[in-house]
């Protein structure tokens, strides 16, 4: 309930007067509506016991003594995914922040030649990448820099990070990173275990829908359908399925493709789940970029596409699995940051529960510290505010975040008590 409060606490309405100096994306009527709809709940919340009151300013106090982050990676090199033709001034401000942990960094994206030359001057390692609005390029563009990586001298592995999403390096540290036979994505636990469709390469022009379990031992594929956007229903309602069926029947009968098919003979895809993230070692560079190009290649949506590289690595490279959690918002306030972002950044120092993030990945319910992942935030919106979010989540310095969101004084007090 810690988390719980501190999220009534931002959005409360009575408090936004006490804010310090918001910035600009605070101040438009459509987010003072979303901070007017809690008020009720926020109020209710605030007559709670003196000691739960007393319990959360402990936790913020906690938060703000921690360390800075401040250890520079040079073991491991930062990819950063650029979806559009992003200035290059915003790109080397990217850099240049990101520099403060990691030594090698590559940026890839469908850069003009105007600002690949920018780039090139202001001695960013840039790349062009596939104007696909990164619905397949981010695969290729990560397997290329891994390739690239594994000829490097002393390089673990390649981190991949789209430009408005932040990672939380202290809670990747603490669970032994950087690895060298892990992998690490957005695709949860139980969900890399059974293949979600299965295609066979030689079963004509049909798909099957994974049992979702692991019980008995008779073959997983059942539910036969079509390939076609009509059977896309039959799957799930999720929008992305009319991209995904042809392309997965591309995949499984090409050639490329033989070495990876199932007992059965299908290729198995896996997800789905956001493609933001990943880090995999450059133990499997050879492997991971084989099959990332197979897949841009048959234009597989990212979002099935990049959970079902990760399993491949698992399933047949024997590396281990490590799931990050990822804090976002998918309702109207989901590009204020300053709304839905404290009570993860809190609840991810003190070990406490966070609340449900407005039915995103619903199954998840009360998702629970330490939460690695932080997006969207858009260094093209506003790059005071990004800088400030990345203090608080990259650097583990969220003071003046924090500040920002209302949750606290200059003094570091809880606001509202």
């Amino acid at each position: 309930m810690v988390g719980l409060f501190i999220e009534h606490l931002v959005i409360d309405a009575t408090n936004v007067r006490k804010m310090p100096s918001p910035s600009s994306s605070l101040t438009s009527n459509s987010t003072i509506h979303l901070l007017r709809n809690a008020s009720s709940d926020a109020r209710l919340q605030r007559n709670g016991s003196t000691t739960a009151e007393q319990a959360q300013l402990e936790a913020i106090q906690n938060t703000l003594r921690k360390p800075k982050s401040t250890r520079t990676f040079d073991d491991v090199l930062l990819m950063g995914q650029f979806n559009y033709n992003t200035d290059a001034t915003l790109v080397q401000h990217w850099v240049r922040q990101w520099s403060q942990i990691f030594a090698n960094i590559h940026v890839r994206g469908p850069f003009s030649q105007d600002n690949l030359d920018a780039l090139k001057q202001g001695n960013v390692q840039a790349f062009y990448g596939e104007d696909d609005k990164g619905f397949y390029s981010p695969m290729k563009n990560f397997g290329d820099s891994l390739k690239a990586a594994a000829h490097l001298e002393g390089i673990r592995g390649v981190m991949y990070v789209h430009d408005d999403l932040m990672v939380n390096i202290t809670n990747l540290v603490e669970q032994g990173f950087p690895w060298e036979s892990t992998v690490m994505s957005q695709l949860m636990v139980q969900d890399y275990t059974v293949p979600i469709i299965a295609v066979p390469a030689k079963g004509g022009n049909v798909v099957y829908r994974a049992r979702k379990t692991t019980k008995g031992s008779g073959p997983y594929l059942t539910r036969r359908s079509p390939i076609n956007e009509t059977s896309a229903r039959q799957f799930s309602s999720w929008r992305w399925w009319k991209l995904i069926l042809p392309a997965s029947y591309e995949v499984a009968k090409d050639k490329k493709a033989e070495p990876y098919l199932s007992q059965y003979g299908a290729f198995d895809f896996f997800g789905n789940a956001v493609g933001d993230f990943g880090y995999v070692p450059t133990k499997f560079a050879s492997e991971f970029s084989l099959l990332a190009d197979l897949f841009t290649k048959h234009e597989v949506f990212l979002e099935i596409g990049m959970p079902t590289l990760m399993a491949m690595m698992v399933k047949k490279f024997n590396a281990t699995y490590k799931f990050a959690e990822y804090c976002t918002d998918s309702k109207a306030d989901r590009s204020f940051p300053l709304v839905w972002a404290p009570r993860c950044i809190l609840a991810a120092r003190n070990d406490t529960p966070c609340p449900p993030r407005r039915n995103y990945f619903p199954k998840l319910e009360l998702p629970t510290a330490p939460f690695s992942l932080y997006h969207p935030i858009k260094i093209s919106k506003n790059v005071t505010e990004w800088d400030i979010m990345f203090d608080a989540v990259v650097l583990q310095q969220p003071k003046e975040f924090l500040q920002r969101a209302g949750v606290i004084d200059s003094n570091g007090q809880l606001v509202g008590r």
